[in-house]
């Protein structure tokens, strides 16, 4: 009973500093792609033609239809009022630090009680870190945080799940109906992520990698067992694959496709980008981010950032790609040692992959697509400051 009202005192934390972070923000005005997302979109005017964002029958079907269908029920509250459209990326936002505390909770189970502080130190950054700003406050960047949302809930289920199943075994007392609820939601959660946003692609490999490492512990035989999950797991990619598929088609067929106004914003450099040059930008792009994560000053919502043409032109092109392979490297070496920082290291690589590795996208650099990775640095950053404050005071007790 102590734990609950210890988790609830720190849930309520989350949200009180959460809501100090972003309640200046509610009535921030309309930007960039939310003219053609919101303002001008011509079919989210009305929650009648929410069915039809999800299937093609010669209707103007879109791609991220979930978050396409949130925009017409904002539409429906308050028309063209930003206010509620705020109010729900805030709700959102609010919910995924949340998760992102149960989940840290659920994967730090066995440790010792600092690691509950751990886990509130990573869900505050989460919340109130300044490069979380874009993703939560551009508006039709919910679908960034959507995704994230049921990215978040679908792993945070699968792992109830499986916990459940362990229990029931050393208490010989059956929970499977139960245990198929949670994996039952942990699948439908995953479905609504891939409406919501083409990141959520990494979600059934992040799912398999956190099985292997916390739940099998290192153990090919025991992941195994779990195949048939891990198998509707990546089935989930194939409403991905129609709803990316369709719009696609639709987009060339329909005359009545929406196309992006002049407010969009397209970086003239980027826009004949070559796959290598997108690719080996990437490398200088992530440690951007990371930079912005350790010192998250001079952001930017447009970046005009220069493309590498090679390997060293310019130069720190080749730095970057040394400094990643050091990273993958020292998250091989910590597997066995720390499984938690291994683990993060990987999150953060793997979520970040749709966005910056070989798929072209017409800008090489958005602040939001940091929103869901950078958990990863934000739970090294919490377990990094409780071991230096452990070795600081442990030193000054013995002296």
């Amino acid at each position: 009973m102590a734990n609950k009202y210890a988790h609830l005192i720190r849930i309520i934390v989350i949200a009180f500093f959460t809501f100090l972070a972003y309640s200046n923000s509610f009535d921030s005005a309309f930007h960039f792609d939310d003219y053609s997302s919101i303002i001008t979109h011509p079919y989210i005017k009305s929650i009648n033609n929410i069915p039809y964002f999800f299937y093609y029958n010669g209707s103007p079907l879109i791609s991220r239809p979930v978050t396409m269908a949130t925009f017409a029920v904002n539409f429906a509250i308050g028309g063209l009022d930003p206010f509620s459209y705020h109010v729900m990326n805030f709700f959102i936002h609010l919910a995924n630090a949340i998760l992102v505390y149960i989940l840290l909770i659920f994967t730090l189970r066995n440790r010792s009680a600092k690691w509950m502080n751990i886990s509130l130190l990573a869900a505050l950054m989460f919340a109130v870190h300044p490069i979380q700003t874009q993703a939560v406050v551009y508006i039709v960047q919910r679908a960034e945080i959507l995704s994230a949302f049921f990215y978040l809930l679908a792993l945070v289920l699968f792992v109830k799940a499986s916990l459940n199943k362990v229990e029931a075994k050393v208490k010989i007392k059956s929970s499977s109906t139960s245990t198929l609820t949670f994996y039952s939601l942990s699948i439908l959660s995953s479905v609504l992520a891939m409406g919501s946003k083409e990141i959520a692609g990494t979600l059934p490999v992040v799912i398999l990698l956190y099985d292997f490492f916390f739940l099998s512990g290192g153990d090919i035989k025991a992941l195994s067992r779990r195949w048939p999950v891990h198998l509707l797991f990546f089935l989930t990619l194939l409403p991905l694959m129609y709803f990316m598929g369709v719009s696609l088609i639709t987009s060339f067929i329909s005359t009545d496709a929406v196309q992006l106004p002049p407010t969009s914003i397209i970086d003239p450099e980027t826009s004949s980008i070559s796959r290598q040059e997108y690719f080996l930008t990437q490398f200088r792009v992530i440690w951007t981010y990371i930079k912005l994560l350790i010192l998250p000053i001079n952001q930017n919502l447009d970046y005009n950032y220069g493309l590498s043409r090679g390997l060293l032109a310019p130069l720190t092109t080749l730095f970057g790609v040394i400094g990643i392979t050091a990273l993958f490297g020292l998250a091989v070496f910590l597997f066995k040692r720390q499984k938690v920082i291994s683990f993060f290291i990987l999150w953060f690589f793997l979520i970040l992959a749709p966005t910056s590795s070989v798929a072209v996208l017409p800008d090489v650099i958005f602040e939001h697509r940091m929103y869901l990775p950078s958990l990863g640095y934000f739970v090294i950053f919490a377990f990094g400051a409780f071991r230096v404050s452990e070795i600081i005071f442990g030193t000054k007790r013995s002296g």
